[in-house]
């Protein structure tokens, strides 16, 4: 944003600068791969569409960047495709970044404008400034600032909309963007200025129309709250209920600081509602998902790992592939599928196979060919996010495998 003000406002930078473009840039690729220089070409691509104009890029100096970025980023790359012989780099970007693009991934697609219609909800309870944001549009694009910050927004959102896979946290990266915008309405007019004509009265009962939405949106969320304790909670369902109430609670705080505001004014109302809402998004992060027994697989497999009397020399995994079991049972953990989790046991009569319900035909019938001794030594169910599915784990283990063994 700096350089773009300079270049707009006429004034000189430091030779230096354009480093607070290309180094953030390289640090973003080492932590979320495509994602930040898509983000920078969708703003830069909008900024120069905007004023037709593109010499203002040399300020970036785009050569030097790419060279940094490059001596930055190419060590990991090569490092990591030594390492996996290619393997991470092909999977991460033709089975996870292709297939998300493609076609709705893990049960997770979606109609383009969903993040349109869930945005009351994922920014609440900032959303209750978009209708005053939405009536100033014309004064905002007039600032070098908002222009950047729309620039930023628009086409970015317009590529997760077009994507046929749809997560929670896509629209990330424009959030900051959004909530400066939103900062910049707080003492705005609902309609923007009204000159007595036809236009502006429909504008003023749109805007309150759209205001009234945004204000409905916190009773949805704490409904949600209570929904996702009571379906969810599992064996913590009393915890996860008692933190559900408590974040309906500052919920109603903050409806009712909003309703002060609207009808008062004063920046002290809206600094409640932040403080509200923050107090909400901590209760909910730290106390109700916590306690929501029921989506913490990995969790419970490894509690009743604990209660064994001899701990299994090695574990796989078939059919919940989720990087929480990584985390809970260790960096030897092996993702495979039912078939060769059965191939697992064989040679390792001392392990533990982890196996989620689809899997458990294929499972089963390697192991009769096998001729394994299985055990079931546990079963659970949960619900699994990364696919949104509800699922059924079963543990096992067998007796140690006799290669001499007659075939029946």
């Amino acid at each position: 944003m700096r350089i773009y003000q300079a270049w707009q406002n006429g004034r000189r930078l430091s030779y230096w600068t354009y480093l607070g473009v290309w180094l953030p840039m390289a640090a973003g690729i080492l932590i979320k791969g495509p994602i930040t220089p898509l983000l920078a070409l969708t703003t830069l691509g909008a900024l120069v569409a905007w004023h037709r104009e593109i010499r203002w890029l040399r300020l970036i100096r785009p050569l030097n960047g790419l060279l940094i970025v490059a001596a930055i980023t190419l060590p990991w790359a090569i490092l990591v495709t030594l390492a996996t012989d290619g393997a991470f780099l092909d999977v991460a970007l033709r089975n996870d970044l292709v297939a998300k693009v493609q076609s709705g991934q893990e049960s997770h697609g979606a109609p383009i404008g969903t993040y349109l219609m869930l945005l009351p909800l994922l920014i609440w309870p900032g959303s209750l400034l978009l209708p005053r944001a939405a009536s100033q549009a014309s004064l905002l694009l007039s600032h070098v600032e908002s222009r950047f910050l729309i620039a930023w927004i628009l086409p970015f959102w317009v590529i997760i909309e077009l994507v046929p896979t749809k997560l929670p946290h896509y629209p990330l990266p424009v959030i900051p963007a959004i909530a400066v915008l939103l900062v910049c309405a707080v003492n705005a007019p609902l309609a923007g200025r009204l000159n007595g004509k036809f236009t502006d009265l429909i504008r003023r009962y749109a805007a309150v129309g759209l205001e009234w939405i945004m204000l409905a949106a916190g009773p949805v969320i704490g409904m949600m709250m209570i929904w996702v304790a009571l379906t969810y909670g599992g064996t913590t369902g009393g915890r996860a209920f008692a933190f559900a109430m408590l974040a309906c609670g500052a919920v109603a705080g903050c409806l009712w600081l909003s309703w002060l505001w609207h009808r008062r004014g004063g920046i002290r109302y809206v600094a409640g509602v932040v403080a509200l809402g923050a107090l909400f998004h901590f209760i909910v992060i730290a106390g109700l998902f916590p306690a929501l027994s029921r989506i913490h697989l990995a969790r419970a497999i490894s509690d009743h790992l604990d209660t064994l009397k001899a701990s299994p020399a090695a574990i796989a995994a078939a059919g919940i592939h989720e990087p929480s079991l990584v985390f809970a049972l260790g960096h030897d953990l092996l993702l495979v599928d039912g078939q060769e989790a059965a191939l697992f046991l064989a040679e390792a009569p001392n392990g533990l196979a982890i196996i989620e319900s689809r899997q458990q035909d294929d499972f089963v019938t390697m192991s009769r060919q096998l001729q394994l001794d299985l055990t079931m030594i546990h079963q659970l169910e949960g619900f699994n996010m990364s696919k949104g599915q509800d699922v059924q784990i079963f543990l096992y283990r067998s007796t140690p495998f006799d290669q001499n063994a007659p075939k029946s």
